[in-house]
């Protein structure tokens, strides 16, 4: 074989190689985003359960705080990939349903996805609930 016709086989399966490992890492990357039912509580005070749905930017609250029940829908958030904060959009709106609760009890909300847990933090300042996957 020649050097030229070897030259354009190396350069060939070369790359169908990189073709080959783009494919297939393009098979395995996971989304950064939060997808699917989350639950979790703290000593039985604070139970939680988000539901956050794989199409839009929104999630279904449930909370039960101190036998106190709450349910939200469709409460809009928006992402941050590099720090998994996931930013209340409707908080202050005085016609949010979360954003009242939170007014009404005195609380802020932070909520965080740990993308390497698969878990939701809902950090209220006073307690930090861990939501993992539901099983």
């Amino acid at each position: 074989m020649s050097r030229g016709m070897a030259q354009a086989v190396y350069a060939t399966l070369l790359l169908i190689c990189l073709l080959a490992a783009h494919s297939a890492a393009g098979i395995f990357i996971v989304d950064s985003r939060p997808s699917g039912d989350y639950c979790g509580g703290y000593m039985s005070l604070v139970n939680g359960r988000i539901t956050v749905h794989p199409t839009t930017s929104e999630f279904d609250i449930s909370l039960d705080v101190f036998g106190e029940k709450y349910l939200c829908k469709e409460e809009k958030y928006s992402y941050n990939e590099t720090t998994g904060q996931m930013f209340l959009d409707g908080v202050n709106d005085p016609d949010d349903c979360l954003g009242t609760i939170l007014r009404d009890n005195g609380l802020k909300l932070s909520v965080t996805y740990l993308q390497g847990e698969d878990a939701i933090l809902l950090d209220f300042d006073v307690v930090t609930v861990k939501l993992s996957r539901c099983s």
